[in-house]
């Protein structure tokens, strides 16, 4: 990515592609009623959160089902119109470029820890999901909204700091997402 661009921009350039991607090559979810999407997301995480648990050993399956979770939470945040920026709580006094959102990322969703405790972690969010669009079919009094928004937000920052293990969190997110699009008749090489 452009080494010019602030960090803002640049969560915001991974936000609008996932948007272009999901809106072009997933029609069929970026259609559904609102719940129903969520309740999709949610399933996503779940099923994402799952193979993390079988998998954790293995870091060839890992680095993919963590891309993967990026992917999806930040398509939930997209659905709920929010922006990772401030759902991070990125500071807003001084613009970071986008070379130091990396740094801020491992420090904000701590790298260093095992990835046992990161899965952990996504469990809690995971859940909180899940029960937000369980209380949503309840027709409940219940601020899903920002539970959703906020768990989405945490499962992408936790995601990315593990991607970030292995290189640049946006050339493997755009290399997984070409992966999705080459199985489209649409995709042009």
């Amino acid at each position: 990515m452009a080494s010019q661009m602030t960090a803002s921009e640049l969560l915001f350039e991974i936000q609008k592609k996932q948007l272009d991607h999901d809106e072009f090559y997933h029609r069929e979810i970026a259609r559904l009623p609102m719940p129903h999407r969520l309740q999709h997301m949610a399933l996503h995480l779940s099923k994402y959160f799952a193979r993390l648990v079988a998998n954790h050993h293995r870091s060839d399956a890992t680095l993919r089902l963590w891309t993967d979770a990026f992917i999806i939470s930040v398509s939930t945040c997209n659905t709920l119109n929010r922006k990772l920026e401030d759902l991070w709580g990125l500071p807003e006094y001084s613009p970071m470029a986008a070379a130091e959102l990396r740094q801020w990322i491992d420090i904000a969703f701590e790298a260093s820890v095992p990835q046992t405790a990161r899965i952990s972690y996504l469990a809690k969010h995971v859940e909180q999901i899940c029960n937000a669009t369980e209380k949503m079919d309840h027709i409940e009094e219940f601020p899903y909204r920002s539970c959703i928004g906020t768990s989405a937000a945490m499962i992408a920052g936790a995601a990315a700091a593990e991607i970030q293990r292995s290189g640049d969190l946006f050339d493997i997110v755009a290399t997984r997402l070409d992966g999705v699009k080459a199985k489209s008749i649409f995709h042009e090489a």
